[in-house]
């Protein structure tokens, strides 16, 4: 089985072929948020959304997040939040997400996930969420995640 290396080529090649859109991270005291989306084309069967870098001095824990997935007629077969040491990079750490379909259309399939989770995240990284369909497939996605800085 050879799905790991795949994952790791496909993490690795996602910053490529997705158009983000960012906004600022907001950080209120130890409180932090970052809202990110995307348009993913149908190249590889997944949707990876790249958060900006923590910040420098500082751990985040994350504990929610949120994101609304919409795919062109193909099941998620794997959704997970990550971190990298490089924008786009491998993951050194994931955690699977819960993403349940939420409705289907006849070209569309929707998914949303609102998670409370614990989730270490040392200084200079880069959180991501990853969304993997059966086969390739156009989509789009937003993702929110809140944490507390320390």
């Amino acid at each position: 089985m050879q799905r790991p290396a795949f994952f790791l080529t496909l993490c690795s090649s996602a910053w490529l072929l997705t158009a983000q859109a960012f906004s600022a991270a907001t950080v209120n005291g130890e409180y932090y948020e970052e809202r990110v989306s995307a348009t993913c084309p149908d190249y590889g069967g997944f949707c990876r959304l790249d958060f900006s870098a923590t910040p420098a001095g500082k751990e985040l824990t994350l504990e929610r997040v949120g994101c609304h997935l919409q795919v062109s007629n193909e099941p998620v077969i794997s959704a997970s939040i990550g971190v990298a040491t490089t924008p786009g990079g491998p993951p050194k750490r994931v955690f699977p997400l819960a993403f349940p379909q939420t409705l289907q259309t006849t070209n569309y399939r929707f998914y949303n996930t609102n998670e409370e989770i614990k989730f270490m995240i040392g200084q200079g990284r880069y959180p991501f969420v990853l969304a993997e369909y059966l086969n390739a497939a156009n989509g789009s996605m937003l993702c929110v995640i809140i944490g507390t800085l320390k």
